[in-house]
């Protein structure tokens, strides 16, 4: 949602002393120590200090926030940076400072406007990771585990040169931690918003009434929805007419967005003059940005405008292998985000066999042996042949061909750029021959961008061109898929695809239901292993479900959420995404935003498996909360005081599963108590629990996530009762 923010202008502040002047103690202390060090000259050193404190134009707050000891040290780099930079053939200067302490650090380095190199870019991947516990690398709380309360962050960028002689200015970091009346974290994001409590007591005690007035609505907006709320402010703030942009989120809803802002900005030819990043005890994070760019006036505001209107994807998909796409500008955001989408389409369904393994199958005929010993080759070739990385490879050093396939794929989807189906059937087929011109000479990459454009003709419906997601949603005709390569081809199926996961929904009725289940990785063999069996995993437990439900109205259906390697910890918000993505799909409130190419009514029902269970209240009551009419019946295994029927109370799987055991020994002639059992899942868990309390046979072995216990004669029936029973 852009919106344009109407607040109360600030009034005019009087001219700031010189820092010499407001510091005039630091300024002699510094001068001092310098003179008495004798790194500069005492010819030079007083104007080399005076320089630093006022011509150079360093904000008030680096002063505050710093001693005579650590500006001397400053000082004296840029003094040797300025001797190094005489020995360099192109005069470069390289400026590295640096101070930190248990509650403020600092970064200095030479800023370089508008470019996706400059040094400031590793500077800003430390503070996103460090700091603002939000980069790729950041350390994720484990089990149990608080989140650490990320930090203020203010960039600024030096108003004059560090040197009478070098036209070179500064980028400096300064990251504090915040000072709350209510511990981060207490404060829930949907509570009362109180400033007094929730803002840090600097930002309370410096910011004048108007700027305050701007944070708390930017709060009042984050209450209302999961995703990124973005301010325009076109108001010119100062004597070089900047433009304030602000974005508020909930923090650990997204991940690497001050560094992906960074590169959305330069995409589009602009620059920060400061870059502002306020935390709020109930977990909202607002960024402020002050634009500028060397155009005219009328040119920033469109482009700041644009930049503004990019901000909802870039929150969707903000740091990705392919964004070095968008940073180089050989794509666009939305071609880029268009781009990761394709290449997981691409890696789950490129598994064509080839008319020679066809011709080999049939050689071998009916035999299952044979055709099982086929089905493990297929599969083994396919994820050699088409690796995640490998297809990534091949959408990189094919940038020409994403773009004529994106704009294939919004001549068919995007409200803006519909066409008529007879204008739409000459698009593809120019595609077709365009794709072979350039990709032709490689034939792995015409594969690949075979089925970019086989997506392209099987989307139905999308939110990719909604003004506001929080996942990317897509509804696919299963048309595509071969009846040699899936058992029976589903009714229905979605595809979604979100920063911290993608995943699968797939159905083989209309009216079907099934639980939704977050797949994780403990390591990046055991990740590379679910990206590849992503979608076989998914269709499989549909269809198991399908059959299960063979004598009841509902057919089966069931959903995967594979986690990203790094974001493990991301179950919740995840799940939250996924519903979130479908909900989009199912209601489509704003018609504008949707093209639709087929079922005009559907609705899909939910309900709890691996890693979900706890979520099923949420996902019925946002769903009531988005307008849903069947919102009461969108998830099972919600809450009594829901209308929920507690699976676990009742233990009705477990049963269900129990009762079809027991008919099979019957059968066999056999007696519950007479036969062995090794379990898979532990009395910690509602199904595993269930199946102790209720089972008569000799247990010897049971295996869960935290280990396995092993008797051969048997396991203590006592002792797994009471852990059991004691599952919290």
């Amino acid at each position: 949602l852009l919106t344009t923010m109407t607040v109360q202008a600030s009034p005019s502040l009087p001219p700031r002393r010189p820092n010499s002047q407001e510091f005039s103690a630091l300024f002699g202390n510094v001068q001092e120590a310098v003179d008495s060090m004798g790194i500069i000259p005492v010819s030079k050193a007083f104007d080399e200090i005076a320089w630093f404190f006022d011509q150079m134009g360093m904000p008030s707050m680096y002063f505050r926030g710093h001693n005579a000891d650590s500006i001397v040290r400053h000082v004296h780099a840029l003094w040797a940076a300025r001797i190094v930079s005489l020995t360099e053939i192109d005069g470069s200067m390289d400026i590295n400072l640096k101070t930190e302490t248990p509650s403020e650090s600092f970064y200095a380095v030479r800023s370089d406007p508008g470019s996706s190199e400059a040094p400031s870019s590793k500077v800003e991947d430390i503070v996103e990771r460090d700091f603002l516990h939000d980069g790729f690398k950041a350390k994720r709380p484990q089990s149990g585990e608080k989140v650490p309360c990320p930090q203020r962050v203010a960039a600024v960028r030096t108003l004059g040169s560090v040197s009478s002689d070098i036209n070179i200015k500064l980028r400096m970091y300064f990251m504090t931690k915040p000072i709350f009346q209510s511990p981060w974290g207490s404060v829930s994001v949907d509570d009362p918003i109180d400033m007094q409590k929730i803002a840090d007591k600097r930002l309370l005690s410096t910011m004048s009434k108007a700027s305050i007035a701007r944070y708390e609505e930017m709060l009042r907006q984050c209450q209302k929805k999961l995703g990124s709320n973005v301010f325009v402010d076109e108001r010119p703030e100062s004597l070089n007419g900047d433009i304030r942009v602000m974005v508020g989120y909930r923090h650990g809803t997204t991940h690497c967005l001050f560094t992906g802002l960074t590169a959305l900005y330069h995409y589009h030819n602009l620059f920060a003059t400061r870059k502002y990043v306020e935390q709020f005890a109930n977990g909202t994070t607002v960024i402020a940005l002050h634009l500028n760019s060397n155009d005219d006036r009328q040119s920033l505001g469109k482009a700041v405008k644009q930049f503004a209107m990019d901000i909802p994807m870039l929150f969707t998909l903000p740091r990705t292998s392919l964004t070095p796409m968008m940073m180089s500008g050989e794509l666009s955001p939305h071609e880029t985000a268009y781009a990761y989408v394709c290449w997981k389409f691409a890696h789950s369904f490129l598994n064509k066999p080839g008319e020679e393994f066809n011709s080999l199958a049939l050689a071998l005929g009916n035999s299952a042996k044979h055709q099982g010993l086929l089905a493990r080759v297929k599969a083994k070739l396919r994820r050699e042949r088409f690796t995640e990385f490998r297809v990534r490879d091949s959408v990189l050093r094919n940038a020409s061909a994403i773009k004529k396939c994106y704009a294939h794929f919004k001549a068919r989807m995007s409200p803006a750029d519909l066409v008529d189906d007879q204008q739409l059937s000459v698009i593809d087929s120019d595609l077709l021959q365009q794709l072979n011109q350039l990709c032709g000479a490689s034939e792995y990459d015409m594969e690949v961008f075979g089925m970019f454009r086989l997506f392209n003709n099987h989307v139905e419906k999308t939110n990719f061109f909604s003004k506001q997601s929080n996942a990317l949603s897509f509804r696919l005709c299963p048309k595509f898929l071969s009846s040699k390569d899936v058992p029976v081809r589903p009714y229905g199926m979605f595809m979604v695809v979100g920063c911290e996961f993608r995943g699968f929904h797939v159905r083989f009725r209309d009216i079907a239901r099934g639980g939704v289940r977050i797949i994780r990785s403990s390591t990046p063999a055991a990740f590379s292993n679910n990206s590849n069996s992503l979608f076989d995993e998914n269709l499989g437990l549909a269809l198991t479900q399908e059959r299960k439900n063979k004598d009841i109205p509902e057919g089966g259906s069931k959903g995967t959420i594979l986690l990203v390697a790094d974001r493990q910890d991301a179950a919740e918000i995840a799940f939250k995404k996924y519903v979130d993505a479908l909900l989009d799909l199912l209601l489509m409130e704003n018609k504008a935003d949707f093209v639709n190419r087929g079922q005009d009514d559907e609705i899909l029902f939910l309900g709890p498996d691996e890693g979900t269970a706890g979520f099923m209240d949420w996902a019925s009551m946002y769903a009531k909360q988005r307008g849903a009419s069947f919102w009461r019946a969108f998830t099972t295994g919600k809450s009594p005081s829901q209308g929920g029927v507690p699976h676990d109370t009742f233990g009705m799987t477990t049963r269900s599963v129990h009762a079809n055991v027991l008919g099979a020994l019957a059968e066999l002639g056999l007696s519950e108590e007479s036969v062995t059992k090794v379990q898979t899942g532990g009395p910690d868990g509602d199904l595993g629990s269930n199946e102790i309390k209720i089972s008569k046979d000799k247990t010897v072995a049971i295996v869960d996530g935290s280990g396995v216990l092993y008797d051969p004669n048997g396991l203590n029936r006592a002792e797994i009762m009471r852990l059991a029973n004691s599952r919290s």
